[in-house]
């Protein structure tokens, strides 16, 4: 946990954390993601390092600012009910 989540617990603070790890777009700044869907697109093999058990999350800013959008509307209509 990080410690803004342990800090919130210890006061028991309601809290919800999103944590994306990749967000990508077509304005993206970051060349990372691009490397992975060209290696896709052109089927190549994709090297994955040490045990291969890593999981990494991509997600595109379109879903992650409707699931902000979801939660905050949702915490406003539970605490106004």
């Amino acid at each position: 946990m990080l410690e803004t989540e342990d800090l919130l617990e210890s006061k028991g603070v309601n809290y919800t954390s999103i944590r994306p790890i990749y967000i990508y777009d077509p304005l993206n700044y970051n060349p990372v993601e691009e490397w992975f869907f060209h290696r896709l697109k052109a089927g190549r093999l994709i090297p994955i390092p040490n045990s291969g058990l890593q999981v990494t999350q991509l997600g595109h800013v379109k879903v992650s600012k409707s699931v902000k959008l979801i939660i905050i509307l949702f915490d406003f209509k539970s605490q106004t009910s």
